[in-house]
């Protein structure tokens, strides 16, 4: 009896997991978010900041079979951080579970006082058709005349999918 019942449970579970819809994360989209910047400067005796700041991103991504390829370009204005206010533009590589998108972003970010490569993961999770929450974690570094910049931020940010 307990085999049966167990049995039944677990393909109860599979077939309802089976059904559940995957969230469509292709297209045009856009978004803000608020993030928290910590930088580090090697200038003089060395600077250490750590900002909070507002942010805007754009993209474009195709998904098949759970897996996404896209295109981010995005912009932050965190104005006390060792590089001032940052944008660049990276490939957008993740795995899409049910309504939940798990993705790496590599590119270049920069303005002032150099370009340098950037680094990050993040998570994000559709509440419609059109809305999605997300949080990123970003990291760069580079040395530019003699003086090595570095930063790490985390961002949570909302956005929206044009349908």
């Amino acid at each position: 009896m307990k085999k049966t019942a167990l049995s039944f449970l677990l393909a109860a579970a599979t077939t309802a997991f089976a059904q559940v819809p995957t969230a469509d994360f292709t297209g045009f989209y856009e978004g803000v978010q608020l993030g928290s910047n910590q930088s580090k400067s090697s200038a003089g005796a060395g600077v250490s900041k750590t900002t909070t700041y507002p942010g805007l991103v754009a993209g474009y991504a195709v998904e098949q079979q759970g897996l996404l390829v896209g295109v981010e370009a995005f912009a932050d204005y965190h104005n006390d951080s060792t590089t001032y206010k940052d944008a660049g533009v990276g490939l957008k590589v993740g795995k899409v579970f049910s309504k939940v998108l798990v993705y790496g972003r590599v590119g270049a970010t920069g303005n002032w006082p150099s370009w340098r490569p950037q680094i990050g993961a993040g998570v994000e999770a559709k509440l419609n058709k059109n809305f999605s929450l997300y949080t990123f974690f970003s990291h760069d570094k580079a040395t530019d005349s003699g003086i090595t910049r570095e930063n790490n931020s985390l961002v949570v940010g909302v956005n929206y999918y044009f349908r």
